[in-house]
């Protein structure tokens, strides 16, 4: 029972950090505003159509890969990496997928922790599907998947779920 209890802070605190620390997009927009003039983005031609208007403003890398290398990308995964105990995170991209891989230090029983992490991505949903639905405003993508894996050290998959831009 004291294992389940300490899986479950393990999990809540995890959570917690993929709230806090999460990747903004919105803060890569900022960024590649503060580098072009806001008159090449938004004043180009004034008889641009609105979809126009969303393509120049949109879009700013070519795949979650080139999203994912980015430097801000890269230290806000040091600061989750540097914040995680007992558990080590991977983050890679591959395709239009941005993965998160975290494995266990300590083996963990798939059949009581699986039920457990499925059940807390189901509830982190909406959580999930925001940062695919953001990644996707600025990577030049139809859809963005949001992978969560978690792994025991023998890379056993305990749980697997994935979230995408297009669901709600």
């Amino acid at each position: 029972m004291k294992k389940r209890w300490m899986i479950a802070g393990i999990l809540a605190a995890m959570m917690l950090l993929f709230s806090g620390c999460m990747i903004n997009p919105a803060m890569l927009t900022e960024k590649q505003e503060e580098s072009e003039s806001s008159e090449e983005i938004l004043f180009e031609e004034n008889e641009s159509s609105e979809e126009e208007d969303a393509e120049q403003l949109g879009g700013f890398y070519d795949s979650v890969e080139e999203y994912l290398q980015s430097d801000i990308m890269q230290q806000m995964l040091e600061t989750l990496k540097s914040s995680m105990q007992d558990v080590d995170i991977e983050v890679t991209a591959n395709g239009n997928t941005l993965q998160y891989v975290y494995t266990y230090e300590t083996e963990m029983d798939k059949d009581v922790i699986g039920p457990i992490l499925d059940k807390q991505m189901e509830a982190q949903a909406s959580t999930f599907n925001g940062i695919a639905q953001q990644v996707k405003s600025v990577v030049n993508v139809d859809e963005v998947l949001v992978e969560v894996i978690f792994l025991n050290p023998d890379q056993t998959v305990l749980s697997k779920t994935t979230f995408s831009s297009e669901d709600n």
